[in-house]
């Protein structure tokens, strides 16, 4: 029984290995397309929204430059007493826009949530395909498979930044375009009951919660992905290693990714992620 347990494991990595690696790249994109999100517009509204409130910093911990595009990574940072810290990332994908537009109402309900936790929060890792409305980068790299060959500028900001932080939580913010509902991953936990009432709770909102996402051998029940630590070492061995899988191997043991279906309406996509993230802080502090 152990060694035909051995050669499913193997099977299995090879079956994720190839999965990954059929997606994670694309040609590189010309420099005449569109700009369909404008960064710029996003930030300035950030910028204005910390500058309102004395308790926010932000700062720049990287430039992302291509041709005549250049532009800053962002951080947004709250501190308090608390000694527990959190880190939120959003539109790593850049056709994913919920999850950067959600960043301020979060912030928002975070700083009114009892003074848990500080927080970081990226609003943009991939300034340049959020401006086209493009998940790849300008240079045709999923970033979120970029996380153990570390090809991108963008992948490389992030690594360089986290490599002086220690977080007691990471929260990754995604949309699926293919999904009916809303789900969770979590990564390497010993239970799932934190997402079971992230879950619960925007079931409760009237929003679908997806039951049939299926990632090789990773199927949701009742909205939860629960991915083991042996498929984040598969992941790191194939060189396709995602932002959150980077972060529970090297970072954090708590790391969770939320993702809603694009079929729904921008605004309540924003408010399922915001509840989302809520109701997860509330649940581990």
């Amino acid at each position: 029984m152990k060694s035909v347990f051995k050669i499913l494991l193997l099977l299995t990595g090879i079956a994720l290995i190839v999965c990954s690696c059929a997606s994670s790249h694309h040609d590189p994109f010309p420099d005449n397309l569109n700009d369909a999100q404008k960064v710029q517009e996003l930030y300035m509204e950030i910028n204005e929204f910390v500058k309102s409130n004395k308790l926010l910093s932000i700062k720049e911990i990287g430039q992302v430059s291509y041709g005549d595009f250049s532009c800053p990574i962002m951080v947004i940072s709250y501190r308090n007493s608390a000694d527990c810290k959190t880190l939120i990332n959003a539109a790593i994908h850049g056709d994913e826009p919920a999850s950067a537009y959600s960043v301020i109402p979060l912030i928002e309900i975070l700083m009114n949530h009892e003074s848990k936790c500080s927080f970081d929060v990226i609003p943009v890792i991939n300034p340049w395909g959020f401006s086209q409305n493009i998940r790849f980068n300008k240079e045709g790299i999923d970033i979120n498979r970029d996380f153990a060959s570390f090809e991108s500028q963008e992948s490389n900001i992030v690594k360089s930044f986290i490599a002086d932080n220690q977080y007691s939580l990471m929260i990754d913010l995604h949309e699926d375009p293919d999904s009916k509902g809303f789900y969770i991953y979590q990564y390497g936990r010993p239970d799932t009951k934190a997402s079971e009432k992230v879950v619960e709770k925007v079931g409760q909102m009237g929003y679908p919660i997806e039951q049939d996402v299926q990632m090789v051998i990773l199927k949701t029940e009742n909205g939860v992905i629960d991915a083991p630590m042996w498929g984040l070492w598969y992941m790191w061995l194939s060189k396709q290693l995602s932002l959150s899988n980077f972060y529970r191997l090297h970072n954090s043991k708590d790391v969770f990714t939320i993702e809603t279906p694009t079929h729904l309406p921008l605004s309540d996509r924003v408010i399922i992620q915001t509840t989302a993230v809520s109701v997860l802080i509330d649940e581990m502090y």
